[in-house]
């Protein structure tokens, strides 16, 4: 049951927001680039990643100290490139199907895992509920080429003469359909230039981005390849706590294939992350690591039912891991596939920076703590510009990231917003009409 009271507010963060300055995996660098224009706020913003990757090199360095050695001995561990796959035995198929000429092609059952017919990837594969519960080892060796590693690289502008330089993260991922669509986080692959793909096999493929959603930190992937293996999706509905939690993905951006095994210790649990964001999670206490995310949470049937999304980074906790239920995903999965975006959730167009200590406004060199538009999208048709301080929201003082956008909620596309607004140090009343978000994507 879902407590609408039940707030859990943990310093938590995407599983793989840090990692070992050694291997230079950097998850948040990918912010897309802001306009050249607004000099003096790129020149803070290079100044503030600057002091975030000192911080990150210092806390790395304790990481690589205590897992140095394991990390190596990990990293020679041999991995078998010729795994049975799951049994797919009367396994239901669903998906937005796209028209094929034969308008009676929609949901297909099948009596074995090679009579499935894939019709341009329009499809993943829902179990029926049906099978039986299977041992760890037997679970691992039917659903682990169905995990893939993810490396991005990004090209980013650093210091005060903003030089370009490459930057690189690592994620996991799932492959959901046998011709290489694959479901990940959005905070994986956000702002990448470049998405590569490994699989259990060692082959590589360079994706291409079907569409994400941020809300909802998912994402989806396309490679071009044939008779991949992938996962069936369960119900993470029916999960209960207790249950048996196999977590496979590839922490650290190195050690891809790695297996942990834990428990479902919670279900519905409405998590706010270290952006402000909040989300309906499961809870798990398998080992979570930095590269983990995306990556698949099975159950004790080799079912998929949840995606990694993060871990409590706290030191003196343990044991919190957390996942999104598949379930909630289906929709939005149907609307990447269809749309690349999620079709009617509207947007104020504008990207927005949270100044709220004297630290961040001296770097940012403004007068003022609270929320200021960092970028427009469309400035051709929005009155906000880059450096407006965002006072009120229909009524509605503004503070936070978070409320910008709770303003949203109940609106749709279309709809107008009555925000005050300080320019200049002129305090203005402006008109904002609401656009489509997954138009400001394309």
């Amino acid at each position: 049951m879902n407590n609408e009271n039940e707030r859990y507010s943990f310093n938590v963060t995407p599983a793989d927001a840090e990692a070992s300055a050694q291997q230079q995996y950097y998850q948040q660098p990918y912010a897309p680039q802001t306009d050249p224009g607004e000099a003096m706020r790129n020149e803070m913003k290079s100044m503030k990643k600057s002091m975030t990757r000192m911080v990150a090199i210092c806390c790395a360095v304790c990481l690589i100290i205590g897992i140095g050695g394991g990390a190596l001995v990990g990293s020679m561990l041999g991995r078998s490139n010729n795994q049975p796959g799951p049994d797919y035995t009367n396994t239901t198929l669903a998906g937005n199907l796209p028209s094929t000429g034969d308008e009676n092609v929609s949901t297909t059952t099948t009596e074995n895992k090679d009579d499935l017919e894939i019709v341009t990837g329009r499809l993943y594969a829902v179990s029926n509920g049906e099978g039986e519960s299977m041992s760890t080892e037997k679970v691992v060796e039917a659903v682990e080429n169905s995990v893939v590693s993810i490396r991005v690289e990004t090209q980013v502008s650093t210091g005060y003469y903003h030089q370009s330089t490459t930057a690189t993260g690592a994620g996991s991922g799932v492959i959901i359909s046998a011709d290489g669509y694959i479901v990940t986080n959005n905070h994986v692959i956000e702002g990448a230039d470049k998405i590569i793909i490994t699989t259990t096999e060692n082959e590589e493929y360079e994706a291409v981005l079907v569409g994400s959603d941020d809300l909802t930190d998912i994402a989806l992937l396309k490679v071009e390849a044939k008779d991949l293996p992938f996962a069936v999706i369960g119900n993470s509905d029916n999960l209960k706590r207790g249950q048996t939690a196999i977590v496979i993905g590839n922490p650290l951006g190195t050690l891809s294939g790695t297996v942990t095994v834990g428990v479902v210790s919670g279900l519905d649990r409405n998590i706010t992350m270290s952006d402000g964001d909040t989300m309906n999670l499961l809870q798990i206490d398998a080992a979570i690591n930095p590269g983990n995310s995306g990556g698949g949470m099975f159950n004790d049937k080799g079912e998929l039912v949840g995606i990694i999304v993060a871990k409590n980074t706290a030191t003196e906790i343990e044991g919190l891991g957390f996942a999104i239920p598949v379930t909630d995903i289906l929709s939005i999965l149907d609307e990447l596939m269809e749309n690349g975006y999620v079709s009617g959730r509207p947007a104020i167009g504008i990207t927005t920076i949270e100044v709220n200590n004297a630290m961040d406004a001296m770097m940012y060199r403004v007068n003022y703590l609270g929320v200021y538009v960092g970028s427009v999208a469309n400035p051709e048709t929005n009155p906000l510009q880059a450096g407006d301080y965002i006072i009120s929201i229909d009524g509605t003082e503004i503070t936070s990231n978070t409320q910008v956008a709770d303003a949203l909620t109940d609106k749709q596309a279309g709809d107008v917003l009555t925000m005050e607004i300080l320019r200049s140090n002129e305090k203005l009343t402006i008109e904002v009409t609401l656009v489509e978000e997954g138009t400001l994507k394309r």
